[in-house]
């Protein structure tokens, strides 16, 4: 943080700091670009999201306070730095929290609208390296390898101050913590078997991201299971889920079967999407939380399914989306938000003598 002469707070900064053993320094399944050069690489939780801020248009990753440059690296002591714009409402996991154990009512269906169609850009994004979502056939950017993010979760999520294009009155949802991350592009010789080694978190994996065993002959079954922007799908899917079922997690994944009939376990009916939400709303969660990676919604079409119901007139995401609510939906699908930590202007204490 920074302060003034009277000690109130003028400005916030997010720095991480990572610490690899020499092993890990080497590895170039963390670096894009040249593992054997000293210069001109860097970890992935770096590049991806500088990738994504390149991209016209697109606001899905807290700013990079101090951009990409080689300072950012401390090779000495086999670490490095990243330095993020602070987002001032903390992350879904803080939302959630907030709605299950002290307000203890539903997240208000527009604000969760908001947040599918704001990672659901970002996936389309990482996926294709540009957001122009036009009907029929999309190219790639030039040079683009699609980015799987691997970690995609409640807490992974933050809430920066409102997109006043886009749901003004709610907080605007950016992806963070690529630590995980990779890119891969079509023919990668190193997809699946570098990436779907368990990584993540317990709960999040997508099925691909898993290594299965025949429970007969413990023989591998995995298949050609390619990780890639389907992998993103399942992971939004599942933010979807814990959103409209107040969950930090979702119920751990379980599969049946010999791998060849396996299915994604429905959730037990206590845990089931409330009735409280739209039927909309909960199919396109199942359409992200498809066993079968072909069987899920591309992100074109999921994009596409969220504009055509927030659209409607007759929905109060429509109003709240384009910032046209009157004060009685404002009233009954307001955001209420724990109070902001460090917030600009805030006076801190005087530091000890």
């Amino acid at each position: 943080m920074s302060v003034d002469q009277n000690n109130n707070i003028i400005d916030r900064v997010f720095r991480k700091e990572v610490v690899m053993d020499e092993y890990a320094w080497r590895d170039p399944k963390l670096w894009a670009g040249d593992v054997r050069q000293p210069t001109g690489r860097y970890p992935y939780e770096l590049s991806c999201p500088n990738s994504l801020l390149n991209i016209p248009g697109l606001n899905a990753v807290p700013v990079l306070r101090e951009g990409l440059h080689a300072g950012l690296l401390l090779p000495a002591v086999f670490a490095y730095r990243i330095y993020t714009e602070f987002s001032p409402h903390g992350d879904l996991g803080d939302l959630i929290e907030h709605y299950a154990h002290v307000l203890d009512k539903p997240i208000p269906e527009p604000m969760i609208w908001n947040v599918a169609e704001s990672l659901a850009l970002c996936g389309f994004a990482m996926e294709h390296g540009h957001i122009n979502n036009r009907p029929g056939k999309i190219d790639m950017a030039p040079n683009w390898r699609s980015i799987v993010h691997r970690d995609l979760k409640p807490l992974n999520v933050l809430l920066n101050s409102p997109d006043p294009t886009l749901y003004p009155q709610y907080p605007h949802a950016v992806v963070t913590d690529f630590g995980l991350a990779f890119t891969t592009a079509g023919g990668d010789p190193t997809n699946p078997q570098w990436w779907n080694n368990d990584e993540g978190t317990p709960s999040f994996r997508a099925p691909e991201q898993r290594r299965f065993l025949d429970m007969d002959t413990l023989e591998p079954i995995d298949g050609d299971w390619r990780l890639g922007p389907w992998t993103n799908v399942y992971g939004i899917g599942l933010i979807l889920y814990c959103l409209i079922t107040l969950r930090q997690s979702p119920p751990g994944t379980l599969y049946l079967g010999d791998g060849e009939d396996d299915e994604r376990l429905k959730p037990p009916e206590d845990s089931s999407p409330s009735d409280t939400y739209s039927p909309e709303l909960r199919e396109l969660v199942w359409q992200c939380l498809q066993f079968d990676d072909t069987e899920r919604i591309e992100f074109q079409d999921m994009l596409r399914e969220i504009r055509l119901h927030t659209n409607i007139a007759a929905t109060p995401e429509h109003y709240m989306r384009n910032g046209t609510a009157n004060p009685v939906i404002l009233a009954n699908f307001s955001l209420q938000l724990a109070a902001e930590q460090y917030r600009v202007g805030m006076a801190l204490p005087p530091a000890p003598a």
